[in-house]
């Protein structure tokens, strides 16, 4: 088989996979909003999340992995109780997510790092952290 459409499905797996695991997160942490201390639904999302994160490494996209690991970050300061409520970074998270969304959707074997370069998956990555600054452990 030829080795471009090897990667190409390989590729197209890859985004079905993700779309899939970003959907689940999205729903975990709709879960969490309305349940914060609910340990075990924190690890849940946690789990997804750092699965996320694997699977762009994995596959070469270390800015989207590192956009994900700030949002791991932030998931860990609410399951340590950093946070009583998971409400007030929704928006981060969900900005985040849609990064890599987006990101996902132009992966292809024409372009195979698509924006992962350029400044907004650090930018995602910045908002995450400057509000567990703002935000400081009670």
């Amino acid at each position: 088989m030829d080795p471009k459409k090897v990667r190409e499905a390989l590729l197209a797996k890859f985004r079905q996979v993700c779309t899939e695991r970003v959907n689940t997160i999205l729903e975990n942490f709709s879960a969490v909003v309305s349940k914060p201390d609910n340990a075990e639904l924190i690890d849940r999302l946690m789990r997804e999340v750092h699965t996320l994160k694997g699977e762009l490494r994995i596959m070469g996209f270390a800015d989207g992995g590192t956009v994900v690991h700030a949002i791991e970050n932030v998931l860990k300061e609410l399951r340590d109780g950093a946070f009583s409520e998971a409400s007030g970074f929704q928006d981060v998270l969900t900005d985040g997510l849609d990064e890599i969304s987006r990101n996902l959707k132009l992966i292809s074997e024409d372009i195979p790092c698509p924006t992962w370069e350029d400044r907004h998956c650090r930018i995602r990555a910045s908002q995450c952290s400057r509000h567990l600054r703002a935000h400081p452990p009670k």
